[in-house]
């Protein structure tokens, strides 16, 4: 496999391989990305479902609300951290409470101090 060519590339090193593939993949997802984002604009479909990408709506200070989830990363009273698409949400505070939990989408409930999109 090293010393092959690929797309007109030669390659000696495991390490070119993997990263000519990931970056070829990369972009990949970035077009295909972009193709969808501009079929929900002519659409005028909601991007968060096309782009599975999360929907936050926070009330007041004690209840937020989240759609498109990937799952939970890690649970206490204080911290939350919840899985996205891309990266993960952290939600910091006091007596923090998942009151709904379904397959992509919750509730929580408590003190909510700040809410960050991390990668």
């Amino acid at each position: 496999m090293y010393g092959e060519a690929l797309s007109g590339i030669y390659c000696l090193e495991e390490s070119c391989f993997y990263n000519i593939c990931s970056d070829r993949g990369r972009r990949m997802d970035k077009k295909r990305e972009s193709i969808s984002k501009a079929v929900a604009d002519f659409l005028e479909i909601p991007k968060d479902i096309v782009l599975d990408l999360p929907k936050v709506t926070i009330v007041g200070q004690n209840e937020l609300y989240l759609d498109n989830h990937k799952g939970i990363i890690e649970y206490s009273l204080n911290r939350l951290r919840i899985n996205l698409s891309r990266g993960f949400l952290e939600i910091e505070g006091r007596g923090l409470e998942i009151s709904i939990l379904m397959p992509d989408e919750m509730k929580i409930i408590g003190e909510i101090r700040s809410v960050k999109f991390l990668d």
